[in-house]
């Protein structure tokens, strides 16, 4: 079982719920992380709120970008293997593969390696860059998330379901979701 924020609903922060769920094995084509750090966006808040182009199957997951460990991989998948440190691309269905969760499955076409020397939060960063879904790598890629994380041009919140109070999930950057 793994702890999964779902939505029931279409609404403000209240409608996210956190449900203690099997998470199913990967796809052929899918890998299963163990969620560290979780990116939020625009996108999501749109889905919440039922102001985004794809309508939600409830009960629903939610989630584009997200950094952890590789759980498991499907039968198919030769690129990654187990305890790799990953990152996601948004994928191109939010409820499907969302990575509100301490597990999610996602498409191996959707991951990256990240380097070992980038924390969790800076990792899931380079996924949420708007519009360039760019990694850095090389030896100067800290530094350079470091810069870019200077500008507010992207929003992280560590996952941390746990601590997250009476409410379930609750993560903003300016007390909004």
């Amino acid at each position: 079982m793994a702890r999964i924020v779902r939505i029931h609903e279409y609404g403000d922060v209240s409608v996210l719920k956190i449900e203690n769920l099997d998470v199913p094995p990967p796809g052929a084509d899918e890998v299963q992380i163990d969620v560290k750090n979780i990116g939020l966006n625009r996108a999501e808040v749109m889905f919440r709120t039922h102001a985004y182009l794809q309508e939600a199957q409830f009960p629903s997951r939610l989630g584009y970008e997200a950094a952890g460990i590789v759980k498991r991989v499907g039968t198919s998948v030769t690129s990654f293997k187990n305890g790799d440190v990953v990152s996601s691309i948004p994928p191109p269905d939010i409820a499907r593969w969302g990575t509100y969760g301490e597990l999610a499955n996602v498409p191996a076409r959707n991951l990256v390696k990240h380097p070992r020397n980038l924390s969790f939060e800076e990792a899931t960063r380079s996924c949420c860059w708007p519009r360039r879904r760019a990694v850095v790598h090389g030896p100067d890629a800290k530094q350079d998330w470091q810069r870019r994380s200077k500008t507010g041009a992207f929003w992280e919140y560590r996952l941390n379901i746990e601590d997250s109070g009476p409410h379930g999930l609750v993560a903003d950057r300016q007390g909004n979701i």
